[in-house]
């Protein structure tokens, strides 16, 4: 919480979304219907305009020599009103660096600094978190015609994400099936079964 609210008071930008109220224990931020509905889960890539938006975000945070450390999808919505708002700086922090090239800072790139904080906090990173959802470089993404990156972004869904997503799926429904029908043991107690997963 101490981190959302310094988040606030250090940077002042219209994609961050504001405090309304603090407590002890508590903050209150507006409400945002996102009209976006992607999710991790979704069968879907993320889509290429809201996708620069939050780069260019989180380029200008670093730039201004802050890092989110954990900035995946989930930290950005697209308010139907207000467009984009990020809505969480729970590892917001200050760094010692400004990177005037966002693929070099802490937050792009996935790799150790030596500083304890960042290392041990540090969650995303463009490689790891964006590029399986998007199927395109930084710089495609950011440089690339959309002809260009409808056609890239197909081959990469046909040919990797779409087996990864199904053999995901098939993964977890085996895994269900296994615990229900399988690793199940039931023990009579009285009148009563006592079920242990």
């Amino acid at each position: 919480m101490k981190n959302e609210i310094e988040a606030r008071a250090c940077l002042e930008h219209h994609h961050i979304s504001e405090i309304l109220e603090t407590g002890h224990n508590y903050i209150v931020i507006p409400y945002y219907k996102n009209r976006l509905s992607w999710d991790k889960n979704s069968p879907w890539l993320y889509p290429v305009d809201e996708a620069r938006e939050i780069m260019e975000f989180v380029h200008w945070l670093n730039n201004a020599g802050y890092a989110m450390l954990d900035w995946h999808p989930n930290c950005a919505i697209f308010d139907i009103e207000n467009g984009l708002k990020f809505i969480d700086f729970e590892f917001f922090t200050k760094t010692s660096s400004i990177f005037k090239d966002f693929d070099k800072s802490i937050d792009f790139l996935d790799k150790k600094t030596g500083d304890p904080f960042l290392d041990e906090f540090k969650i995303t990173s463009y490689q790891k978190s964006w590029l399986p959802i998007l199927g395109v470089s930084f710089y495609g993404l950011m440089n690339y015609s959309k002809s260009v990156l409808i056609c890239k972004r197909f081959f990469y869904y046909i040919f990797h994400f779409l087996p990864v997503f199904i053999f995901r799926r098939v993964q977890l429904f085996a895994r269900k099936f296994i615990r229900k029908y399988f690793w199940r043991k039931k023990y009579k107690f009285n009148e009563y079964f006592l079920i242990i997963d």
